[in-house]
């Protein structure tokens, strides 16, 4: 058996958030995308994932009917630029994809022919229609990597590109790849995915909306009750050049609803009115080493019952109302037993860089158990366009509804879908419509530790922290907890923040304008004596190499290392909703890396870099 290595044992600890519930005491954790048995489990190592070689299998192909296709005016793609670009650092995991048995199908958008049998570049297809035409419904006796070889591919049937109902394993993938690497395949239009397992995308550029002159719907990539899903080094990109609904199509870049065990890594994605990852009732994952960037609303957020991910390394900017955000609200109907309450569960959000964001930095609104640490958060919480004022951090309660929707039957079965779920323990109401829903879902266990909010010019309006107060729920809400609190062990300790109010002189406030502020006199975590006695608030301009040219690494012998992190406390499950029972998350909150990879130590300086000499 391999010996694991103590940086892969440490590792172990983030790996709980990326693969979810624990399993029996003594059973040890998976590597993301290991085969989730007591043979394969072995010793986990979360590293990035080797390389591999896929084992031809000489199974003859059988050409498909090929999918109508709709060409599109060729469009200039855009240039995207970044200011700094995100490690590929041993301190994040990636997905293991291990040694998959395979059978090659070769696509060429120029030279292919969909009446060819796909088996090699000579004989390739045409269109990615055809290709998956050739893959069984369930797969038992290999996998298929699409090798697409370079050219852009135009929209399919009639620009819905819609490739669903395909069963994979870890042993037998579907992987769609650029055969010649990244930047050398652009789909049109982007995809739709629909009940799809084992199923990785790589080194692939997805383009959609009005700037590309195709889109099959209002995302750029649409993914639905899908399992094993791996997103690696993709280019993600909707319309650039204005990001209100004015003007730009895509009401999210990356949507994915209803599916378990989603992981992106190492990908760019930008472009988008409102946001640019949308996960809905999305349970298991990580997101790791991605740039996201270019929003109109907020960079990502996780709801619906979303659960056990982690986000780390990651860089968010130019973006609105929040980089990321733990929770925020849902359509009962549309969640998933037995996540029923909370927007989300188990999120640990570490190791990030956000800058240039005009809106939050942090954000969570309705959720548990949601550790926010050892991030850089650099022009953050800036008015926005409109004039709409932010904080650096904002905690407020998650937003509850129960709207008709087709998939239930309309009203009355839409009725009937939420009564079911109330029946079951869910948090919310039956009653139909937006003016019946509202704004009760609570937060507990908040720990916001150890990052750097740093604003070198400007500053909040009026607080520092947004921590709306408690709300007692209506008639037609039920199950909530009543008053519902946004701040029940809410921790917002070690942070050193550089911030001047420009009007305001308070550290909490709300951000409805009723004065109904969380975190209050005698609050046990987080009064306003705390807040200053636990936390450098404007006693020091942090000292960074060059974070107006994106190097946010402090600098060498600089005052930040003479500022000790506080340590990070584990979560407790017990205190969880029982009714229904929700598996048990990840309750580590030991951080052993920085951004870069460097080890962590107890003296060691907040925010996303522990080491002058990291990496940018």
């Amino acid at each position: 058996m391999k010996k694991t290595s103590c940086i892969a044992l440490i590792w172990t600890l983030f790996a709980l958030a990326a693969c979810g519930p624990r399993p029996a005491t003594g059973t040890p954790w998976p590597t993301p995308g290991a085969a989730n048995t007591p043979a394969a489990a072995g010793n986990p190592e979360l590293t990035p994932a080797p390389a591999w070689t896929p084992q031809s299998v000489a199974t003859p192909l059988t050409p498909g009917n090929s999918t109508p296709t709709t060409a599109t005016a060729p469009t200039p793609q855009p240039a995207v630029t970044r200011p700094s670009r995100t490690p590929d650092a041993a301190g994040a995991p990636r997905y293991d994809i291990g040694s998959p048995v395979l059978q090659d199908v070769w696509v060429d958008p120029a030279h292919g022919d969909d009446g060819r049998s796909g088996v090699s570049r000579a004989e390739a297809l045409r269109t990615l229609g055809a290709a998956w035409g050739l893959i069984p419904p369930t797969l038992t006796t290999t996998g298929y990597q699409v090798n697409l070889l370079p050219g852009d591919y135009p929209c399919e049937g009639d620009c819905i590109n819609f490739f669903s109902e395909r069963a994979g394993t870890r042993e037998f993938p579907i992987i769609l790849r650029a055969a010649e690497g990244s930047g050398t395949v652009t789909l049109r239009g982007g995809l739709n995915l629909l009940r799809v397992s084992y199923l990785y995308l790589l080194d692939l550029t997805l383009w959609a909306g009005n700037e590309a002159g195709a889109a099959f719907g209002n995302n750029v990539l649409h993914i639905e009750q899908a399992d094993h899903v791996l997103l690696r080094n993709l280019t993600l990109r909707g319309p650039e050049g204005c990001i209100t609904d004015d003007c730009n199509d895509m009401q999210e870049v990356l949507k994915v609803n209803q599916s378990q065990y989603v992981y992106l890594e190492d990908s760019d994605l930008s472009g988008t009115y409102q946001t640019v990852l949308d996960l809905v009732s999305v349970q298991h994952g990580h997101i790791v080493g991605n740039v996201i960037h270019r929003s109109g609303g907020r960079g990502a957020y996780l709801k619906g019952g979303s659960a056990y991910f982690l986000i780390a390394n990651n860089e968010f900017y130019d973006c609105r109302e929040a980089a990321v955000q733990a929770g925020e609200g849902s359509n009962l109907a549309f969640m998933r037993w037995p996540w029923l309450q909370y927007e989300s569960y188990d999120v640990k959000i570490i190791n990030n860089v956000m800058h240039d964001i005009r809106g939050a930095g942090l954000s969570v609104a309705g959720s548990f158990n949601v550790l926010m640490a050892y991030n850089t958060l650099y022009n953050v919480g800036q008015d926005d366009e409109s004039g709409r004022p932010w904080p650096l951090l904002q905690v407020i309660h998650g937003s509850r509804v129960c709207v008709p929707a087709e998939e239930f039957g309309a009203e009355g079965g839409t009725r009937a879908r939420c009564q079911q779920q109330l029946d079951a323990g869910g948090w919310g109401t039956a009653e139909l419509g937006d003016e019946n829903g509202g704004e009760w879902i609570p937060n507990r266990n908040v720990y916001v530790y150890n990052n750097l909010f740093y604003n070198p010019d400007s500053g909040t309006r009026y607080v520092h922290f947004v921590v709306n107060g408690p709300v007692i729920p209506p008639a037609q809400a039920h199950n909530i907890p009543s008053p519902s609190h946004t701040d029940t062990n809410l921790v917002i300790r070690g942070n050193v923040i550089w911030n001047s109010l420009l009007e305001g002189t308070g550290i909490v406030g709300d951000n409805n304008g009723s004065g109904n502020v969380g975190c209050g006199p005698g609050h046990p975590t987080c009064n306003e004596g705390l807040l200053l006695g636990q936390n450098a608030i404007n006693e020091f301009r942090p000292q960074l190499v060059d974070p107006a040219n994106g190097d946010y690494r402090p600098v060498p012998g600089g005052n930040l290392f003479a500022v000790q992190a506080f340590s990070i406390p584990d979560f407790s499950w017990a205190d969880a909703p029982t009714q229904p029972a929700v598996p048990a998350g990840a309750l580590s909150n030991a951080v052993p890396f920085d951004r870069a990879g460097n080890p962590r130590v107890s003296a060691g300086p907040p925010g996303a870099y522990a080491a002058a000499e990291s990496a940018p």
